[in-house]
């Protein structure tokens, strides 16, 4: 099944939690009317609620298909092109590992591994 959501930028989608969707579409009217600053906040927003393998499809219209100078930190470049003056993005979310925790150990466990 597909719902389609609307966003606002600088809002959470209501009823979307971090990791619950497959797939993002930003038409190129859409990337228009946002302009850099909305387009950012969308991407992240996406960021935020993609799955592990989810997918944003991003249309936009003028000569480069590049991404924008930010998205390298949100997102991999899975293919990509150019026909015309539209270009064509789609993109994967990169994922951070988490850090893993020191472990400190009791003393008499540190005497005992230093032995």
């Amino acid at each position: 099944a597909v719902d389609i959501v609307g966003w606002t930028p600088g809002k959470a989608v209501p009823g979307l939690e971090k990791d619950s969707i497959d797939a993002v579409y930003i038409s190129s009217g859409t990337a228009a009317v946002l302009g850099p600053k909305g387009l950012k906040a969308a991407l992240k927003e996406a960021h935020r609620v993609l799955r592990v393998k989810g997918q944003v499809f991003l249309f936009r219209e003028g000569p480069s298909n590049a991404l924008p100078e930010f998205a390298p930190a949100l997102f991999t470049e899975s293919q990509s092109k150019e026909e015309d003056d539209m270009n064509f993005l789609e993109l994967a979310p990169v994922r951070r590992q988490k850090k893993a925790r020191a472990v400190t150990l009791p003393p008499e466990l540190r005497r005992a591994s230093s032995a």
